[in-house]
């Protein structure tokens, strides 16, 4: 992994864990790098052939293409671990879809109410 990051320029933070997926017969390395959105998702994988230990695939969470970078940004937006955007930011983006979860809430429960008092007034016709 060291070589990786040095070759693709990318510092490596810490280990994550080590897999077996016995399907595609390699071991996944997983570490948090310079390149993880996200302290708490680490996404940056070494694939290994349980073979001969050769190298199959690296897989960078951002910088590597544009479809695995808007992943990576969705998953930990959605999971509220958004540690790249700085600890203001974050809050501010936590806040937010705090208050607009109660909004949608409430919008559903006022629609009940109309709804309800509606069913009531022709009941009573």
């Amino acid at each position: 992994m060291n070589a990786a990051a040095r070759t693709h320029g990318f510092g490596v933070v810490r280990e994550a864990y080590v897999s077996h997926d016995v399907g595609r017969r390699a071991y996944r390395y997983v570490v948090q790098s310079t390149l993880d959105v996200s302290a708490r998702h680490p996404s940056t994988q070494l694939w290994l052939s349980d073979r001969d230990g050769g190298l199959l695939a690296l897989e960078r969470p951002s910088g590597q293409d544009q479809g695995t970078t808007l992943t990576a940004w969705l998953f930990s937006l959605h999971f509220g671990a958004v540690d790249a955007l700085g600890g203001v930011f974050a809050w501010g983006w936590r806040v937010m879809v705090v208050l607009i979860g109660v909004a949608i809430a409430g919008l559903s429960m006022s629609g009940v109410a109309l709804w309800w008092r509606g069913r009531r007034r022709c009941q009573r016709r």
